[in-house]
C-alpha cells in the first residue's frame, strides 16, 4: 500500500465553514496537562486549541500551578486537581467528569513521567469517552493492545517511537513504522519529523510534505497536539485531523519565516500558535 501526499486541495476539502450560529459549547477541548516542572507545555496545548479554532477549553493541571495558569491564559476554565505537584491516576474521574460536553480531550504535555501521572494517561485511553490526543508523557503510559472504544490519536516523535516500540522501530523506515504503531494501538499514529506521516490502523497513509528547521524548538509539539484536538472539536475523524493538523502546523511555520525573512531559526512556540488561524485562513482560501 502506498502513500499520499497531503496538500492544500486536501486541506481544502477537510476544513468546514462555521456557521453564524456557531457558540461556545459548540467545539469544546479538555486538556489533561502540566506539571511543576512542565506547566509551559500545557499552556501551549492549550493556547494552540484556541487558536486552532475551540471554542472553549477546559485545563486540568495540578492545583498548586492554577493561579499561574488563569494568570498566564485568562481564556481557559482551569481545574485544579491533586495535593501535589502532578496529576495522578485518582484524578483520572475528575478529569472525565470535565470531559462531559468536550468534543476532545488531549493528555500528556508536560504530564511528568511519576507512577501517577502514568496510571492517569492509562485510565483515560480506555475510558474517556470522545476522540482523545495522547502526546507526550501520556505515550510512555500506554501498553499495545488495550482495548479504548472511541478514537485515539497517538503523536510521537521518533524517540517517543522507540519508547512504545522497541530500538529497531524504525529498522524498516518511517512509514513502515507508523503503519506498525497505528495497527498495534488501534489508533491514528502520527510520526514527528521532517515529512510527518499520518497513518491508520487500517494501513492508509499520508505525508506531509511541509518542513522547516524552524519547527526544531521546544512546544512545537504541543502546539500541534491542541491543534489536532481543535480540529477534532469541530468534527473533523482522527485521521483527518491529524493529517491536517500535520499540514497547517508545517503551514504557520512557514508563515513565520516568511515574515522573518525566511529564517531558519529563532521561532517560539508561542510564536507558531499565533500563526494558526492565519494557516487556518490560507488553508481555506
Amino acid at each position: 500500500m502506498g502513500e499520499e501526499l497531503y496538500g492544500a486541495e486536501r486541506a481544502r476539502a477537510a476544513l468546514r465553514p462555521r456557521p453564524a450560529d456557531f457558540h461556545k459549547r459548540k467545539a469544546v477541548v479538555t486538556i489533561a496537562a502540566g506539571s511543576r516542572a512542565y506547566l509551559g507545555a500545557a499552556l501551549l496545548c492549550s493556547r494552540a486549541a484556541y487558536r486552532g479554532g475551540a471554542t472553549l477549553v477546559r485545563l486540568a493541571l495540578p492545583a498548586d500551578l492554577t493561579p499561574y495558569a488563569q494568570a498566564a491564559l485568562p481564556e481557559a476554565v482551569v481545574a485544579g486537581l491533586g495535593a501535589g505537584g502532578s496529576l495522578d491516576g485518582g484524578d483520572a474521574t475528575a478529569v472525565l467528569e470535565l470531559c462531559a460536553g468536550s468534543r476532545a480531550l488531549v493528555v500528556g504535555p508536560g504530564l511528568g513521567r511519576s507512577p501517577g501521572a502514568a496510571a492517569l494517561a492509562s485510565r483515560l485511553w480506555g475510558e474517556a469517552p470522545l476522540p482523545a490526543v495522547f502526546d507526550a508523557d501520556a505515550l510512555h503510559a500506554l501498553e499495545p493492545g488495550t482495548s479504548h472504544p472511541w478514537p485515539r490519536i497517538l503523536t510521537p516523535h521518533e524517540g517517543e517511537l522507540k519508547a512504545l516500540r522497541g530500538e529497531s522501530a524504525l529498522d524498516g523506515g518511517r512509514p513502515a513504522a507508523a503503519r506498525d504503531l497505528a495497527a498495534a494501538f488501534g489508533s491514528v499514529a502520527l510520526l514527528k519529523g521532517p515529512g510527518t506521516l499520518v497513518a491508520d490502523p487500517a494501513g492508509n497513509l499520508v505525508r506531509n510534505p511541509g518542513a522547516t528547521a524552524v519547527l526544531a524548538t521546544a512546544g512545537s509539539g504541543d502546539v500541534l497536539s491542541g491543534l489536532i484536538a481543535a480540529l477534532l472539536s469541530q468534527g473533523l475523524e482522527a485521521f483527518e485531523a491529524a493529517a491536517l493538523g500535520a499540514w497547517v502546523h508545517a503551514r504557520a511555520a512557514e508563515l513565520w519565516r516568511t515574515a522573518h525573512a525566511g529564517a531558519d531559526r529563532g521561532m517560539l512556540a508561542t510564536d507558531l500558535a499565533e500563526r494558526l488561524p492565519e494557516a487556518l485562513a490560507a488553508a481555506g482560501a
